[in-house]
């Protein structure tokens, strides 16, 4: 918006090269002018006064905010878009959203919903389980609430962004409900496995269609019906449709119209997005359009007046694999990098085609040897050995083993009293009754 110092203007003209619409100076000489693009360009005002010819060039400083809202505009903090007059303002972006402009929604089904509850799609988690409420996120159970209302939870009770409530099946003390990763009661123990976040946002799947249709549609109406499609695919992960263009054909009398349309689609770690995208997209738009969207009372396109609202029923000729193509495509190697296990140290990202990338502890993995017991701290995976028999664990990981001589000693002196009282007993045995008895017999004379 620009001000005008004079009233005296005489004309006005567009800026040549510039993809925008100038509206004329309002009578209090304010002037209001809407970019349409971010490309680099170098605004200049030439002012003529209309008394005596004189005139100025003005070249005001430009700020574009291209935020998906105006609340997350930071017009502090701004890039100079090229080599121009032309400043780009940065984004906060809310928790739902996320990229440069804050353009993409999050999936709501990247944070982990409460045990046993599970995630819709694009809509989030479903409601808690029976005999508890909560968002389908954290969950308590249903209580009095006039029992414990004058129990507080402690300030920072819960580590890791857990979530404290009074419990009164615990007598009003403070409970914890922890992030998927922590085994504890105040989420400080971690060693389950969870969803990692987003390091950088990574490129979109990127796919080219070739569509043909006969009802005369125009390119939002075209754009409309593409998006309804493949945003009804099995894996919801369209994004949008980056270009919609009608393809030039020669005259030749036929009323089909073909369009080259190139359609955007996220990579999201959670679930089976990324072995979707990868391996079953291109199967998936065929099918798609496959199907075909009757209306009711239908109108030729030609006699139908032109809606205001793109209309998303256009039917579309089937089409083939060889009407598609792959522009961007990430495999699972590279995208790992655009991922991290955030918080605890010794994580490790592993790769599922269902459950996609998925944060692993080593004690979920058997870190320690030996039957020792692991524990994820925050600098990593601890072990506590724990003896067992005559042995006695050791070392960072319990992979060493030692006698424990008291233990040693014990059952080698037991043994041998055991084998010591067998000996004394086998040779009573043997003395009094194991050895037969010896009798003799004398003949007696006889008278002669």
């Amino acid at each position: 918006m620009l001000h005008a110092r004079t009233h005296h203007i005489t004309e006005q003209r567009s800026l040549p090269g510039l993809n925008c619409l100038i509206f004329p100076w309002a009578e209090n000489g304010t002037l209001l002018w809407t970019p349409k693009s971010l490309e680099p360009f170098t605004l200049e005002i030439l002012a003529r006064s209309a008394k005596d010819g004189l005139s100025s060039i003005l070249q005001p400083k430009t700020v574009v905010c291209n935020c998906r809202a105006k609340s997350q505009c930071l017009y502090n903090q701004t890039s100079w878009a090229g080599n121009s007059s032309l400043e780009v303002a940065d984004c906060k972006c809310d928790k739902d959203t996320s990229g440069r402009y804050c353009q993409r929604f999050r999936d709501p089904c990247e944070e982990q919903c409460f045990p046993n509850v599970s995630c819709i799609p694009g809509k989030g988690c479903e409601a808690c389980p029976p005999n508890l409420t909560g968002d389908g996120r954290h969950c308590a159970a249903l209580e009095n609430i006039f029992l414990c209302q004058n129990q507080s939870c402690p300030a920072n009770y819960c580590y890791n962004h857990g979530h404290c409530y009074i419990s009164q099946t615990l007598g009003c003390q403070p409970t914890c409900t922890c992030p998927p990763a922590f085994t504890d009661t105040r989420c400080f123990l971690a060693g389950n496995n969870f969803t990692p976040t987003v390091r950088q946002e990574p490129p979109l799947r990127v796919i080219r269609l070739l569509l043909s249709e006969d009802e005369n549609a125009s390119a939002a109406d075209v754009n409309a019906s593409v998006a309804y499609r493949l945003g009804t695919l099995d894996v919801r992960a369209f994004y949008r449709n980056r270009l919609v263009e009608r393809v030039e054909q020669i005259p030749s009398g036929s009323s089909i119209q073909h369009w080259n349309v190139i359609s955007e689609f996220q990579y999201r770690p959670r679930g089976p997005v990324i072995d979707f995208l990868n391996n079953q997209l291109l199967d998936a738009v065929v099918e798609a359009f496959l199907r075909r969207i009757w209306r009711k009372n239908k109108v030729p396109r030609s006699e139908a007046p032109r809606s205001e609202v793109p209309r998303n029923d256009v039917v579309f000729y089937p089409i083939s694999r060889e009407d598609l193509h792959d522009v961007t495509a990430l495999n699972v190697s590279t995208l790992q990098n655009y991922f991290k296990c955030s918080g605890y140290q010794g994580y490790r990202l592993d790769y599922n085609p269902r459950s996609g990338f998925t944060c692993v502890s080593p004690c979920s993995e058997g870190y320690c040897d030996h039957g020792g017991q692991c524990q994820h701290l925050p600098d990593g995976p601890h072990c506590s050995c724990v003896p067992f028999s005559i042995y006695a664990p050791w070392g960072e990981r319990c992979e060493h083993l030692s006698l424990k001589l008291g233990a040693f000693f014990g059952i080698l002196f037991g043994a041998l009293g055991a084998l010591l009282l067998l000996g004394v007993g086998a040779f009573v045995v043997l003395r009094f009754w194991g050895c037969p008895r010896t009798s003799w017999s004398y003949p007696l004379d006889s008278e002669s």
